[in-house]
């Protein structure tokens, strides 16, 4: 894990070094022929300024969308713990009642979604295991208050939105004119870089390439936090879905286990 998590640390650096090395060529081609333009302005600093405030916007706005990402899976499991929490407290009460069918149906559900998540599959089949939970519902609806009963259809209903959410997340880029924007100042920025000396080359071949570091990094990652539900090896920022298999797992001990039965379940009969 530990090793895993420096891999994905230094992910996007390793991504962008190739592109900086390309712009030191490119920069030190253009020197050697003579092809600069002039020299550092107000004028030019003013085309860093904007970038740098395209790249607040747009990373502002990508970070507000992957911290309300990371809540969705822990909705899920809240919804799948909800449902299974009044299967049990009827399992419990009532000696007539079997919880296994649901119980199962839950489990199947949560694996249903995490294959989805990790290899983007087909959207529908998890709404279709979700309307299926209607099916096994039906034993517990016998057996369960109408309050009660409410509250386990309002679950199953919160669990369909996270389900919703996550795939418009995920098929949905953040405003595309605002990367358009942002890509066109990328592109201005470094063709400036390349064509603008200054007295000493050395010094400004090496603040050029902190630069264009820096600026390759935030659109990899901002990419990547754009879409926080990729789980395809490429991304270096993606929602933890540890909880989901932290709830798969507690979910299928239970199922091994002899169902809970309240000894005074009998006599209130």
């Amino acid at each position: 894990m530990i090793k895993m998590a420096v891999g994905l640390k230094w992910q996007i650096l390793l991504k962008v070094l190739p592109y900086a090395l390309l712009f030191c060529l490119a920069k030190f081609l253009v020197h050697r022929m003579g092809w600069e333009i002039g020299t550092f302005d107000p004028q030019t600093s003013s085309v860093f300024g904007a970038i740098t405030l395209v790249i607040a916007f747009v990373l502002a706005g990508t970070l507000s969308d992957f911290k309300a990402s990371e809540a969705l899976p822990l909705e899920i499991c809240s919804a799948v713990e909800g449902m299974n929490d009044t299967n049990t407290l009827i399992a419990a009460s009532t000696s007539d009642y079997n919880p296994q069918p649901l119980l199962e149906s839950l489990i199947v559900t949560l694996e249903t979604i995490r294959h989805w998540l990790l290899q983007s599959g087909d959207t529908a089949i998890v709404f279709d295991q979700i309307t299926e939970l209607n099916q096994k519902l039906v034993p517990l609806n016998r057996f369960t208050p109408p309050p009660l009963m409410s509250k386990v259809q309002a679950e199953l209903a919160k669990l369909r939105l996270a389900v919703m959410r996550i795939r418009v997340i995920r098929d949905t880029d953040f405003v595309i004119s605002a990367y358009t924007l942002l890509e066109l100042y990328t592109v201005g920025a470094v063709l400036a870089l390349i064509l603008v000396g200054g007295e000493h080359f050395g010094r400004n071949l090496m603040l050029s390439v902190i630069l264009v570091t820096g600026i390759f990094y935030l659109l990899l990652l901002i990419r990547d936090l754009d879409n926080p539900f990729q789980y395809n090896g490429e991304s270096s920022v993606d929602v933890t879905l540890q909880d989901l298999d932290f709830t798969l797992d507690r979910l299928r001990n239970q199922l091994h286990k002899p169902p809970f039965k309240n000894s005074d379940a009998g006599s209130n009969r």
